[in-house]
């Protein structure tokens, strides 16, 4: 009101805590940018850039919509991972710049030679492969995310070496041909490894949710069906996710009549083609769906019921003929 006795001073992490995302991101790629520029120029800084930009969207992309270019979508972009990620390749330009001329400077024999090309750009993808490691372990980033950055900065060295005399002809400086090849690896290796951990976390999820759909309470067994019906419409690799788990749980070897029984028991799928019926499903879970929820939260679910309840059965219809033949699924 400003009658105030004194103005709290405001903290400089506490400021940066709650900045505005979009100027917080702007403020993390300006900073990046100037130690590249002043080291390599600014077309080169803005290529350096351009590569580590366009992989971490290409990883983001393959990693929640799979390699699949009409699925894919901007909501699946983290920015924010990328602004930070633009900062710290920043930083490294002058580390792998430095890496290169202290080699040149202590290299004993001739120099443009093919043994040349390949120390020098086995020393500048060791020095990049642990300037990614200290970095993501400032940032926090799992064990297992730390040693792949590594090795895939390993991974780029033949492919730097071997394509070293395209980059020279056109005078590409040697850290970008490195910085190239890195990116080129990681984003194979992220992408495909993110993609397949968002099928692994779908299938846990599922694999919780599935046995309550036996369940003799009225209530446990509708949530279930709502939960999986919301994860196969909405989350990513939903589909994939249950299509594989239900692929893992069919048996198709030829059963006795008492082991066809209790395989039949243990299938997912055909409870589900059951309680998912269109005809006796719509009107149940409808009635569930306004009698336990918000008004807000019925609209969602109803609008999702909807809209996916007959495409859903319909898949799993598709998915027991093609678990029939083939014998796997193949999303």
């Amino acid at each position: 009101m400003g009658d105030e006795k004194g103005f709290e001073r405001i903290s400089i992490p506490r400021l940066w805590r709650y900045l505005n995302p979009a100027c917080k991101n702007l403020l993390r790629v300006g900073t990046g940018i100037i130690p590249a520029w002043l080291w390599i120029g600014p077309t080169y800084a803005l290529i350096w850039f351009a590569i580590t930009f366009f992989r971490n969207i290409f990883v983001d992309l393959v990693a929640f919509s799979g390699p699949v270019p009409k699925r894919w979508t901007i909501r699946n972009i983290n920015f924010d991972n990328t602004a930070q990620s633009l900062f710290w390749t920043g930083f490294s330009v002058p580390v792998l710049g430095m890496v290169k001329q202290g080699f040149d400077y202590a290299w004993p024999f001739a120099l443009h030679t093919l043994f040349f090309e390949w120390s020098k750009f086995f020393f500048i993808c060791i020095a990049n492969g642990i300037y990614i490691s200290t970095h993501n372990k400032i940032r926090q980033f799992d064990s297992r995310i730390i040693r792949a950055n590594f090795f895939r900065s390993i991974l780029a060295w033949p492919f730097s070496a071997l394509f070293a005399p395209v980059g020279n002809l056109f005078l590409i400086p040697s850290i970008v041909q490195a910085k190239f090849w890195s990116d080129m690896v990681a984003a194979v290796i992220e992408g495909t490894g993110k993609f397949h951990q968002k099928i692994v976390l779908r299938k846990r999820d599922l694999a919780e949710i599935l046995p309550l759909l036996r369940s003799r309470d009225k209530e446990t067994r509708l949530t279930a069906m709502l939960d999986i019906l919301y994860i196969w419409a909405v989350r990513q690799r939903g589909q994939t996710g249950l299509g594989n788990l239900i692929a893992e749980k069919e048996k198709f070897w030829k059963f006795s009549k008492k082991e066809e029984k209790k395989a039949a028991d243990r299938s997912h799928l055909k409870i589900m083609l059951e309680l998912y019926n269109p005809q006796r499903s719509q009107l149940e879970l409808s009635h569930f769906i306004v009698e336990k929820y918000t008004s807000r939260e019925a609209l969602v679910l109803t609008e999702l019921l909807n809209a996916n309840l007959v495409i859903f059965h319909a898949w799993l219809k598709k998915l027991g003929k093609k678990t029939d033949t083939e014998g796997r699924i193949g999303i």
